[in-house]
């Protein structure tokens, strides 16, 4: 998994005005939206090692599931623009012309709608050897996944001296 440290400019104190009678003087907080260029926050951070493994492995083609909707596409299409990779983003059907969807595409995603028959087989390995031999540069192996789940958040060692105690939360995944 990829590290990224925090620099203590995205850490925003909060003020000392009392929240359900606990001051908020000593808590700051971890301000992920000033991160990650045209795909801010958390999904920077999991798709940051994805597509170190990509380049590494001489990858230029990132290829992912989600809704027309969908933040993870949308990060995706926007990460592979700024590191001059294609993306190709394969859509659960419905709306087709959703202001994600359309950002996608002016970064260059290559946007397949799927019916949802089609969307629900994602996990099929069969499914996913097919959608492997029409996308990705050469045949997926048995068993083989070529991206992995996301990175970790640590806090640079400059930042970190001031805290106590350090908690996060999570709305995605």
């Amino acid at each position: 998994m990829a590290d990224l440290s925090i620099s203590a400019a995205l850490l925003s104190r909060l003020s000392s005005e009392p929240v359900l009678g606990v001051s908020m003087a000593h808590v700051s907080l971890l301000r992920l939206d000033r991160t990650g260029g045209l795909a801010p926050g958390n999904k920077s951070f999991k798709l940051q090692g994805n597509i170190a493994a990509a380049q590494r492995g001489g990858i230029n083609r990132l290829v992912s599931f989600g809704g027309t909707w969908s933040n993870h596409l949308h990060a995706l299409a926007a990460a592979a623009h700024e590191q001059g990779m294609e993306s190709v983003g394969l859509v659960r059907g419905g709306e087709q012309d959703t202001a994600m969807l359309a950002d996608a595409r002016a970064w260059g995603m290559q946007v397949e709608l799927l019916s949802r028959s089609d969307y629900r087989r994602r996990n099929d390995p069969e499914y996913l050897r097919q959608l492997a031999e029409r996308y990705v540069a050469g045949p997926l192996q048995r068993g083989e996944r070529r991206f992995r789940p996301g990175g970790r958040i640590g806090l640079h060692p400059s930042a970190s001296h001031a805290y106590g105690r350090t908690y996060g939360a999570s709305g995605s995944r």
